[in-house]
């Protein structure tokens, strides 16, 4: 999302609908705008979305600002995340029941005094890595219960990866995979199903679906196989 002028853009991945139904189309977030989606409402929403960012941004700042006046600031290490984004127009959605990117991919940020400075790490992680992370930070012992891994190799190296996939889900009607490049989602709904693969890197904005190109074939068999085999574990 971006100003030009006074005037809010909305994200290239806009569409006024949906393609397909994907097993939620109409409830919590979704009922807060008609289809089809239009620019205008789209950018009203972004900038209520924007304003509570604000919000929370100003909210962050007095917490670090009393960290730092408490004098522990440099033996606290700070964690800041999110359980899930929000479509706001993407793909004709409005919430966060799906497992597109911009729902899916959540911001986490670390900083403190192991924590290297403005430096980003590409490894692929859960919200469950965080406490295991945090007790080998604060040299603690993890519980054997706990299913994360810990992130803190990656302080030291960048290439480090704790896993070559992800496994997302949403209900019983939604699954992916993704890896460093690919994602694939199943859609399974009651006398109906759909199928979309992405190219990450060339498209981000996941606007481009690759299932049913020759091309992709192969790729799509063996992460379809992969998919089906987490499902079983």
């Amino acid at each position: 999302v971006r100003l030009v002028g006074s005037e809010m853009c909305i994200r290239d991945s806009f569409m006024p609908q949906h393609p397909f139904h994907n097993g939620w189309m109409v409830g919590r977030d979704e009922a807060l705008a008609a289809w089809p989606r239009t620019p205008e409402v789209i950018r009203s929403q972004l900038g209520e979305y924007y304003g509570m960012i604000s919000l929370l941004d100003e909210q962050v700042g007095r917490v670090l600002a009393a960290l730092n006046n408490s004098g522990h600031a440099e033996n606290t290490i700070v964690v800041y995340t999110a359980d899930h984004g929000l479509a706001v127009g993407s793909h004709g959605l409005l919430g966060k029941q799906n497992l597109y990117e911009h729902s899916v991919r959540v911001p986490l940020l670390c900083a403190g005094p192991v924590v290297p400075r403005g430096e980003r790490r590409a490894a692929p992680a859960y919200l469950l890595d965080i406490f295991p992370t945090l007790c080998e930070l604060a040299e603690l012992p993890t519980p054997d219960t706990v299913q994360g891994r810990s992130l803190g190799p990656a302080l030291a190296s960048a290439t480090w990866q704790p896993r070559e996939q992800l496994y997302l889900a949403f209900l019983d009607m939604q699954r992916a995979i993704k890896d460093g490049r690919y994602k694939l989602i199943e859609y399974a709904l009651e006398g109906s199903a759909a199928t979309q693969l992405f190219d990450l890197q060339e498209d981000p904005w996941e606007m481009r679906n690759l299932a049913d190109d020759p091309a992709h074939r192969e790729r799509l068999a063996a992460m379809r196989s992969q998919l089906a085999a987490a499902g079983d574990a």
